[in-house]
């Protein structure tokens, strides 16, 4: 206080200054006439009682780290303590600070300045200009300021690999991983607690109330997102979306309530803005141009099942798969290897398929035919391999001649001992089959073969689930391709004996009879 005194005794004229024009030259100029000298910059304020959380939205250098401003007179730049600004570090400092990595990372120097403060355990107010040496202007440079905050970096996975990948001190700086699911079990209490959500965002945003069905409706679209009956999906800006579609369409229509097909509809609305290569793929079989048959029976033929994605939507379509067999030395040629349109999944499912073929006919001898199968009018690449149960009913189709049934189709993996397996996409490849069984003409004997483990993934359409409990559409799930065999022939598929023979009169018979003619 007592140098305080003394300044101003020194300064007293600086109080008694009666003209303005005068105190404004003494501003610019920055003498020692300056009525700011006396002033104090509070550039942080908090209360002793609060933790500090701050969430920085828009993570600059200059937010961050805070800033010197500076001010122009007359042609005169200048600046003082009093223009000290500070930045989410010194507001957060004793707390947290929560920020987007994707965010940290694509503003310039923010990386390296926010590593070499958590280092330091300081904060400085040097200028980004200086740190970029942009100008050789002289500044203030106040004494750093002990840090001490907890940072959270929030982002995907593939951020959090390239960081801890080329950064050595990211692992350093940053010790603790929290890996968050985006599904959780679905359940009485969780249902319950998901409502509770859904109320929230309906208070939030001033919207209508939802009824019960409305609130239902949702959590079984949530968990149609989830691919699992037994699961919730976590993705709320999705939910949120669709409940402020179903307001304004619940509006529209004069309700006071959102209702279940206020909700319906607004799921349709979204679907229709993005699937217009869903009705691109369809158009094909309405016009003919995609050749299917979706009645009848034929030999080494079989509908198989695909699912198209696209950036906003996933669909599914069928396929239809051909295997054709000449005398040879039993190879299976996958054409869509052959020509490099298959992918190393799909290759991989093939010499599955392969072996286990081998392991039921030819046990005792070579088989003597070369098989080549294919995916029909496909121009694209072909990946995946849950095309591998119907590629093998082909096959065993062209070995015995017995024709498959054209209004079934299947989806599912196998592995080598002929055991399905379960695979991605179910729910949008049985839509897409029946919605070309309706365009082509449906009738009740129409279905799809599914793995049984992919039953907890069903979440069909109410169209689908009303016609598969009316009989006039079919769902079967099956243990082994065995049972598709069986359901695509309409005949035992058989079972081997000690000596490697089957009975003649199931599929695996007549095509071991065949074989055997031909090895002769």
């Amino acid at each position: 206080m007592s140098a305080l005194q003394q300044d101003i005794c020194e300064n007293v004229d600086i109080f008694l200054e009666e003209g303005n024009e005068q105190g404004e030259i003494a501003t610019a100029s920055l003498d020692k006439k300056f009525p700011r000298r006396y002033k104090v910059n509070l550039i942080v304020k908090q209360s002793c009682s609060d933790f500090p959380i701050i969430v920085e939205e828009n993570p600059n250098y200059h937010s961050l780290f805070g800033y010197i401003e500076t001010a122009t007179y007359k042609g005169t730049v200048f600046t003082d303590f009093s223009l000290i600004r500070s930045g989410s570090l010194h507001r957060a400092n004793g707390g947290v600070l929560l920020m987007d990595a994707i965010k940290v990372l694509e503003q310039p120097y923010v990386w390296d300045g926010l590593k070499r403060a958590l280092r330091a355990r300081q904060l400085s107010f040097t200028s980004l200009e200086k740190e970029v040496t942009l100008t050789g202007t002289v500044s203030l440079d106040p004494q750093p300021i002990p840090l001490d905050v907890k940072i959270i970096l929030f982002g995907d996975y593939r951020t959090y690999q390239l960081l801890q990948h080329y950064d050595p001190e990211f692992s350093e700086l940053f010790k603790v991983t929290a890996d968050f699911e985006d599904e959780m079990p679905r359940t009485a209490d969780s249902e319950l607690h998901y409502a509770r959500f859904i109320s929230s965002i309906v208070h939030d945003n001033n919207m209508l109330h939802c009824d019960r069905k409305a609130i239902a409706r949702i959590i079984e679209h949530s968990s149609r997102l989830s691919g699992d009956q037994n699961k919730l999906s976590l993705h709320s800006a999705h939910i949120a979306n669709l409940l402020r579609e179903s307001n304004y369409v619940a509006r529209n229509a004069k309700s006071n309530l959102i209702r279940m097909g206020h909700v319906d509809q607004a799921l349709e609305y979204q679907q229709m803005r993005v699937n217009r290569l869903q009705d691109s793929v369809m158009e094909g079989f309405v016009n003919g141009t995609t050749l299917i048959h979706t009645e009848g029976s034929a030999i080494g033929q079989v509908n198989a099942l695909s699912v198209l994605t696209t950036s906003d939507h996933m669909f599914g379509a069928p396929n239809r798969i051909t295997a054709t067999t000449s005398y040879g030395d039993g190879d299976v040629i996958d054409i869509e290897r052959s020509v490099d349109l298959g992918g190393s999944i799909h290759s991989k499912g093939v010499m599955i398929l392969t072996a286990y073929l081998s392991s039921v006919f030819g046990k005792t001898a070579k088989v003597p035919l070369t098989t080549t199968i294919t995916f029909e009018q496909s121009y694209g690449g072909v990946d995946g391999d849950s095309a591998s149960m119907a590629e093998f009913c082909a096959v065993v189709s062209a070995f015995s001649g017995q024709p498959n049934r054209q209004d079934i189709a299947i989806t599912g993996s196998m592995n080598q001992f002929g055991e399905s397996q379960p695979i991605g996409g179910v729910n949008e490849k049985i839509e897409g089959f029946f919605d070309v069984c309706a365009i082509k003409g449906r009738n009740s004997e129409q279905g799809v073969i599914i793995p049984r483990s992919n039953a907890h993934n069903l979440m069909l359409r109410a169209d689908i689930v009303k016609a598969v409990d009316k009989g006039e559409f079919h769902i079967w799930a099956i243990d082994h391709v065995t049972e598709a065999i069986e359901l695509f022939t309409g005949k035992e598929a058989g079972t081997a004996t000690l000596e490697g023979s089957y009975p003649i009169d199931t599929i695996f018979g007549i095509a071991q009879a065949r074989l055997n003619a031909l090895r002769k």
